[in-house]
């Protein structure tokens, strides 16, 4: 079987359906007021959603990494108060290109995605929270991209 056999259930003899599970968002700390990562972050969660959106396209997720990583450069520049506003604007922005992306054979994936931003998004309070989501999303794309649709 695949790399995504944990997506499958036997039902009969050759028989599998779907059981396609979106991963739970984690927290990002261990220790929230010593911000100490997660060691499990950036390996065992971010493999788990790269498998629950393996087969969005490249192209999105490009379009997806490329915003966040704009806005990653912004908040160098500006104070975190004027960037906040951007940061959960991202998340009505990628809902949008996501329900323009998706048919019928991905839309689990994309699913899995637009799961993803939300609750990364509604994770993200500080600048911390946020330089944090864009470490988890460059480990994700990492373990995305090797097999990711062309």
């Amino acid at each position: 079987m695949s790399q995504f056999s944990g997506y499958y259930e036997k039902q009969g003899p050759n028989q599998y359906r779907s059981e396609f599970k979106i991963p739970v968002f984690p927290d990002f700390y261990k220790d929230k007021e010593k911000e100490i990562i997660k060691e499990d972050l950036f390996d065992k969660n971010a493999q788990e959603w790269a498998k629950a959106i393996q087969r969005v396209s490249r192209t999105q997720m490009r379009r997806f990494f490329n915003e966040v990583k704009r806005i990653a450069k912004m908040a160098e520049t500006y104070d975190w108060e004027k960037v906040l506003p951007h940061v959960k604007l991202m998340k009505s922005k990628m809902v949008y290109t996501i329900s323009r992306a998706r048919d019928n054979k991905t839309e689990n994936y994309y699913n899995a995605l637009k799961t993803f931003i939300e609750k990364g998004i509604e994770k993200v309070n500080s600048k911390k929270d946020y330089e944090n989501f864009v470490l988890f999303l460059e480990a994700i794309y990492g373990f995305y991209y090797p097999d990711a649709p062309k």
